[in-house]
């Protein structure tokens, strides 16, 4: 999935199954791709080590996990889990990242067809914003996000995607 054996980066793909309450289903051929984003990411960073997971959920799983660690009851596109251990950070330093990363395959295809562009762009954008997310990024104020897209985009631009932000919306 990527060139550096000192990443440890894995996806997991998305069975496809529409949830119970008959979300439309949104199979992802691109677990490869989205990989090499979070890849790209971290090598753009200079980060020496990493072990990321990325799971590719359905909106009602993402929902869950959204409520339950960040009392928001509404599915959101990305959530980021930090799993450094800050006991052993002298021993992993600073160039080194573990987490996990969990994206909605209904969010980000529903926000592709909205911007006119492909579902893997979007999950790649997802997966991106994550790994920035467990670099430390924020995205609370205008200015932490608009820093935060201008990295997601360069990175994105890398790999060859246009601009996501620039994309048609209809």
């Amino acid at each position: 999935m990527q060139d550096d054996p000192a990443y440890d980066i894995t996806v997991a793909p998305w069975n496809g199954e529409p949830t119970p309450g008959g979300a439309p289903s949104a199979p992802v051929d691109g677990e490869s791709r989205i990989g090499e984003a979070v890849a790209q990411t971290l090598r753009r960073h200079h980060i020496s080590k990493a072990r990321v997971s990325v799971a590719l959920v359905d909106d009602a799983h993402i929902t869950e996990l959204n409520k339950r660690h960040l009392q928001r009851g509404e599915p959101t596109d990305v959530l980021a889990f930090d799993l450094r251990d800050d006991e052993n950070a002298d021993e992993t330093g600073a160039g080194y990242v573990e987490g996990d990363v969990v994206i909605s395959v209904e969010t980000a295809s529903r926000e592709a067809k909205r911007r006119n562009h492909e579902a893997i762009a979007e999950l790649a954008l997802y997966a991106v914003h994550g790994t920035l997310h467990l670099l430390g990024y924020d995205d609370q104020s205008e200015a932490e996000a608009a820093k935060m897209h201008a990295m997601e985009q360069c990175v994105l631009s890398g790999l060859g995607w246009k601009d996501v932000y620039q994309a048609d919306e209809t």
